[in-house]
């Protein structure tokens, strides 16, 4: 898995890449092919224009299997942000695969019906 990870606002540190690495590579379990995986990580410092504090924002884009995942989270806490669009990408995976499921489930009871009425005429 290729992951390109930068940041506006903030500085990368050691701690900070290793454990965006380890929560998006943890999503390769829920893919099939894992050659082909990009991910693009954008880690961010909001402005916080009216919110007190620090407010940090995340943003990941995934493209697998032929598609393209996209989410954003905005929280306190950058690891929190990370966590957050990590779990939200792996649902949209998890989601994308069971669509794949039932519409294979559909057709192929589509076609024991076909089969069926065949045998009954």
């Amino acid at each position: 898995m290729h992951i390109d990870i930068s940041a506006k606002g903030i500085e990368i540190t050691e701690a900070i890449r290793e454990y965006t690495e380890k929560k998006f590579s943890a999503l390769s379990r829920f893919l099939r092919e894992t050659n082909d995986l990009r991910a693009t990580v954008l880690l961010g410092k909001e402005t916080a224009h009216h919110r007190e504090g620090e407010v940090f924002s995340v943003e990941a884009e995934l493209f697998a299997d032929g598609k393209s995942f996209h989410t954003d989270e905005t929280a306190e806490d950058l690891y929190a942000a990370i966590d957050a669009v990590q779990a939200e990408l792996e649902r949209m995976i998890t989601t994308e695969k069971e669509k794949r499921g039932n519409m294979v489930r559909r057709g192929g009871r589509k076609i024991k019906e076909m089969f069926q009425r065949l045998y009954r005429a």
